[in-house]
């Protein structure tokens, strides 16, 4: 059986800036999809939380290369504090 979240992310991390999008199942079968690019500073990060929260996404996957995860975590956070309930957030690597 195919698992697949009705409200989900994707992170794709680099060192200035946060790429997300969202897939979101509407009702009615239809898919909408969101595309948004963030920098890494604090107040990105911020809005990047505000962002994932006013689209209710439930589960997050994020790729990174090298150390440029760790201020996405730190602030996933940013869940945290913009009062979302922690995304299950998880670590996937790029096929290559």
């Amino acid at each position: 059986m195919k698992q697949q979240a009705d409200r989900a992310a994707g992170l794709d991390v680099h060192r200035d800036n946060v790429v997300a999008a969202t897939r979101i199942n509407e009702p009615g079968g239809e898919v909408s999809v969101t595309k948004k690019k963030f920098p890494t500073t604090r107040r990105g990060l911020g809005d990047l939380a505000a962002f994932l929260t006013d689209e209710a996404v439930t589960r997050v996957a994020m790729e990174a290369t090298g150390v440029y995860w760790k201020p996405v975590v730190r602030h996933e956070a940013p869940s945290d504090r913009v009062g979302m309930r922690r995304p299950h957030l998880r670590a996937v690597a790029a096929a290559g």
